[in-house]
Formats: C-alpha cells, sequence, structure tokens
C-alpha cells in the first residue's frame, strides 16, 4: 500500500464526518422554532396571570376598604344607619362594581335566638348586621367576582 494511499482514505473519512447535513440542519431549525413559540406561548399566558392577579387584589382592597369603613359603625345611633348599596370604581383601567348587603339579626329574648325577624319583645333595632360586600369585574375571558363577609 502507498503512502498516498492511506493519506487519501483519512482526507475522505474526514471529509464525510465534517460539517451537517442539510437535513440536520432542517430538524435542528424545526426544533428551535417549536421551542421558542413556546415560549411565547408561555409568556402571554403569564402576562395574563399577572393581570388577573392584580385585578383580584385591586378588588380585595376595594371590599376591605368597605369593611373597615362598616367597622366605625359599630357604636352609638350610627349602627343602626348602616345601609347596604352599590358602587361603581375604576381602578387602573379596570370597573369594578362594589356590591354591599347588610342583613339586620335581632335577639328574641324569650327563646333565646337570633333571629332575621323582630320579636314581640324587640325594642325594633338590629341587635346585630351581616356586611357581605362583593366586588365583580369583567376580564378578558369572562366576568370574575370577589365575596368578603363580615359580622
Amino acid at each position: 500500500m502507498r503512502p498516498e494511499d492511506s493519506v487519501m482514505k483519512r482526507f475522505v473519512i474526514m471529509r464525510k464526518e465534517s460539517g451537517f447535513s442539510l437535513l440536520e440542519v432542517l430538524v435542528a431549525i424545526v426544533v428551535f422554532a417549536v421551542g421558542l413559540l413556546a415560549i411565547a406561548s408561555l409568556q402571554g399566558s403569564l402576562m395574563q396571570s399577572g393581570s388577573d392577579a392584580k385585578a383580584r387584589t385591586v378588588a380585595s382592597s376595594l371590599a376591605e376598604e368597605q369593611i373597615e369603613q362598616l367597622r366605625t359603625f359599630l357604636e352609638g345611633d350610627d349602627f343602626d344607619l348602616v345601609a347596604g348599596g352599590n358602587e361603581e370604581v375604576i381602578e387602573g383601567g379596570v370597573d369594578f362594581h362594589r356590591t354591599t348587603t347588610i342583613t339586620d339579626y335581632y335577639y328574641d329574648k324569650s327563646s333565646g335566638a337570633i333571629t332575621l325577624t323582630q320579636g314581640t319583645n324587640a325594642d325594633g333595632e338590629a341587635d346585630a348586621k351581616l356586611a357581605t360586600v362583593t366586588v365583580s369585574w369583567c376580564d378578558a375571558e369572562a366576568g370574575a367576582g370577589l365575596s368578603l363577609i363580615h359580622i
């Protein structure tokens, strides 16, 4: 065997092993593109989750604010003036609808029970009130809401 033959064989072997084929490059591009699409999809869902979390935080804050305002009426003549209502609040470009519902409870001295109706021995004033504050808003998917209850 001539020395030139062994050099030629090594050159041919090296030539076959170096570089990428067209098929390998195309497969790599497809895999890379699928990965990029998955990351883009994840980014969109993360943005939506972030805005949902922000809306829930604002709604919770609005409900807690209303509950705290109602707590200031715990004693005195103002307690009987506590009433429910509806209110529209715009925060961060989102329309929130806050509904406050007040339920009066009366203590019946004869039975020792708390009821929703005035007993015969009631003085006409509620002995306890249940406040339900519901905050709702519309998001991109559908309506959402949050309720807080305080006695």
